[in-house]
């Protein structure tokens, strides 16, 4: 057989909603002045400046909006990145220039999808992203098998498909195969599947088998 190796690549399964922190609160009405900003700086002033994304029919879980995260969310739609940040921006600076320090989920992406429409990106779009919400709500855990045989380009695809995705963990399935290896008492064999001789497709079905 030929050398056929992968790369996993799954989230930590403590990530909540993109890795924003979640928190227990009442809502509060603390007022913050409005801040100018040169759109050439990669930081800007509005960050300083929390907005807080209510969840829930009675909105009693909140999570501080990052520009940071959202921009990678809208990434994640297939708009590229320059214009993802200054979507990002330009939605913090709408809030925030409005006094709208405190918002529902629902009223952020439809301040968002007017943004995105604005500048060309309309439902195609706009579908993606909630699609990738509900399934980021859901918590079902990601894992993406990168495979392929040695030399191709796997670790690079897989590392800019996490960064992509935001995905904290990129592992190579060889280590991973090592680790259950030495730390279980499954009859795993040293040598790597990739690198083993099989007289038949059964043989190799028989063995995948054992292992599911």
């Amino acid at each position: 057989m030929k050398k056929d190796k992968g790369i996993a690549l799954f989230p930590h399964q403590d990530d909540e909603h993109h890795n924003q922190n979640y928190h227990a609160a009442n809502k509060d009405n603390t007022s913050f002045p409005s801040v100018r900003f040169s759109s050439r700086n990669a930081s800007s002033k509005y960050d300083f400046v929390k907005v807080k994304v209510w969840l829930g029919d009675n909105a009693d879980h909140y999570y501080v909006l990052s520009r940071f995260l959202l921009s990678r969310m809208l990434t994640v739609t297939k708009i590229p990145n320059h214009v993802a940040i200054k979507i990002a921006l330009e939605l913090k600076k709408l809030l925030i220039d409005n006094s709208l320090l405190d918002v529902s989920q629902s009223d952020l992406e439809a301040n968002l999808f007017k943004l995105m429409e604005r500048r060309g990106y309309g439902e195609e779009y706009i579908n993606r992203y909630k699609m990738m919400t509900r399934f980021h709500h859901q918590r079902v855990p990601l894992v993406i098998l990168v495979c392929g045989t040695a030399c191709v380009g796997k670790s690079t695809i897989a590392t800019q498909l996490a960064q992509r995705l935001n995905l904290p963990n990129v592992l190579q399935t060889d280590m991973v195969y090592e680790l259950l290896r030495t730390s279980t008492d499954a009859p795993l064999a040293s040598t790597p599947v990739w690198a083993r001789d099989f007289s038949s497709s059964e043989e190799v079905y028989i063995w995948i088998q054992a292992y599911i």
